[in-house]
């Protein structure tokens, strides 16, 4: 679990600056809409691929097998995120970290529909984990075998690919 929240810390919202950011860097950001829909796209299926893998391997070898299976693609991604270089940055002054947390509540201060919005995102990235957390009990209650978990995911990967690519074009 240790893991898996160290790389939801440097998961979250993070690849879709980066990608705005490098975009923007070549004045292209009228292709970003494209490109989160892809990173969408392909986090879904990677998800959609590594639940079936790993229900597989839990299903042979035991959850903790599974879990931990799926921990490996986190070490060269870790790798390649490592050797990632920020976009440059034409003609912005970069703010050092508190003055940007400052800006960030005057602005949370001053726009009542920012703060509903940061509120509604907070909400929603807390229930996140959830599917995750209950739904193997769940499955495991009503009988369903342990090769059969990562199956069940796949109507909502595949409706997340679909909204994804939907929103790329």
């Amino acid at each position: 679990y240790a893991f898996w929240a160290f790389g939801l810390t440097f998961w979250q919202g993070n690849e879709n600056a980066y990608i705005y950011d490098s975009l923007s860097a070549e004045e292209r950001t009228a292709e970003y809409p494209t490109h989160a829909g892809r990173l969408l796209a392909t986090t879904a299926i990677a998800g959609m691929t590594g639940s079936i893998v790993g229900s597989a391997i839990a299903a042979r070898w035991g959850l903790a097998w599974g879990v931990l299976a799926g921990a490996l693609p986190a070490i060269p991604a870790m790798l390649v995120a490592l050797s990632m270089r920020e976009p440059p940055q034409h003609g912005r002054v970069r703010l050092p970290y508190l003055a940007t947390l400052r800006g960030a509540f005057a602005a949370l201060r001053a726009r009542a529909a920012v703060r509903w919005a940061i509120l509604f995102e907070v909400t929603l990235a807390g229930s996140r984990p959830a599917p995750a957390l209950l739904f193997q009990p769940f499955l495991a209650r009503h009988d369903v075998p342990v090769a059969w978990f990562g199956a069940a995911i796949i109507p909502v990967a595949a409706g997340a690919v679909l909204g994804s690519v939907g929103s790329a074009w």
